[in-house]
């Protein structure tokens, strides 16, 4: 459907998951192998960082370049490092909220934890899972 090798690969993923798993979504350990499978297939045909999410778990692959923070109440406020840009947490959450932020671009603060290379990760409900 996409033009783009970032398209193309974000489809084949999506195919794949849809042909191993015709009756629906698998349990989140099982989800996250098959995920691990597939991700470490897609750097032979270039670099893919991803996140994908069910809407209950959230999915992120590294090929290069991804970071993560995860925060919770109080909530700072994150300024973007390329731009003149702020994100203030505590407008868009409420104080029983966790949240993981994925991104390739970090602020200014030091708490984010870079992924290795070819790394996946699995977030529930803004924590950390190991699966």
């Amino acid at each position: 459907m996409g033009t783009t090798d970032s398209e193309q690969a974000f489809c084949y993923l999506l195919d794949t998951l849809c042909l191993h798993y015709p009756e629906g979504q698998p349990p989140p350990a099982e989800l996250y192998g098959t995920l691990a499978t597939l991700s470490a297939e897609m750097p032979r045909h270039g670099r893919f960082n991803y996140i994908l999410s069910n809407g209950d778990y959230l999915f992120a692959h590294c090929t290069d370049n991804l970071t993560y923070v995860l925060r919770q109440a109080p909530f700072a406020t994150a300024h973007l490092k390329d731009q003149d840009i702020e994100v203030d947490f505590s407008e868009v959450t409420t104080p029983m909220d966790r949240i993981a932020v994925i991104a390739r671009v970090v602020d200014r603060q030091r708490d984010w934890v870079r992924f290795a290379p070819g790394q996946l990760l699995a977030f529930h409900d803004g924590a950390l899972l190991s699966l």
